[in-house]
C-alpha cells in the first residue's frame, strides 16, 4: 500500500540520530528527508493510550534502555482521511489488530502492555519544547508516526 520497501535499524540509531527538523514546525505538510522514508524496528509495546484530542494509539516502544513514542492514527476520526478510505481502512483494522492482541481498547490513561513486535514506520520529529515531552519520548522528540504495520512475536 505504501509503495517503499522498510530500511531496517533500531531504535538506538533513532533516538541518537541527529535532529534535521526545526524545534518547532512552521509548515505543517513539510516532510524532511529522513521522514521520508518507512523503517523497520523490533520493539517491545510498553504502554498504550489513546490520546484524547486526536484518538491517535499513542504507544511507548522500548527496546534496552530507550524508549520512543510510534503513534497509530485514528483512520475513521481524522478527516485528513476523508479523501483517502484506503487509509483510513488500513488504520482502523491495524488499530482492531492491536486491540485484538493485547486485550483491551486504550483509554486515555496509560496501561502496561509487554509484548514483542516489529513494527514499520515513518520516522517523525516532534516539536520540540519545554511543555510538550509526551510519556516515553526519546530526547530528541523522534516519533514512528505513523506505524504502518505491526507484526507480533
Amino acid at each position: 500500500m505504501f509503495g517503499m520497501t522498510p530500511t531496517s535499524t533500531t531504535m538506538e540509531a533513532l533516538v541518537n540520530a541527529t535532529r534535521t527538523a526545526p524545534d518547532r514546525e512552521s509548515d505543517e505538510n513539510n516532510r524532511y528527508a529522513d521522514e521520508k522514508k518507512i523503517v523497520k524496528i523490533e520493539v517491545t509495546i510498553k504502554e498504550i493510550k489513546q490520546e484524547k484530542l486526536d484518538h491517535d494509539f499513542h504507544i511507548v516502544l522500548m527496546s534496552g534502555n530507550y524508549t520512543m513514542v510510534g503513534e497509530i492514527p485514528d483512520g475513521g476520526g481524522c478527516s485528513v482521511f476523508s479523501s483517502h478510505p484506503a487509509l483510513a481502512k488500513h488504520f482502523d483494522d491495524l488499530r482492531t489488530l492491536v486491540v485484538n492482541k493485547i486485550g483491551f481498547t486504550p483509554g486515555e490513561g496509560l496501561r502496561q502492555v509487554g509484548i514483542k513486535a516489529t513494527i514499520e514506520g515513518v520516522p517523525f520529529w516532534d516539536e520540540m519544547s519545554a511543555d510538550h515531552k509526551p510519556t516515553g519520548s526519546a530526547a530528541n522528540q523522534h516519533e514512528i508516526h505513523p506505524i504502518i504495520s505491526v507484526t507480533f512475536h
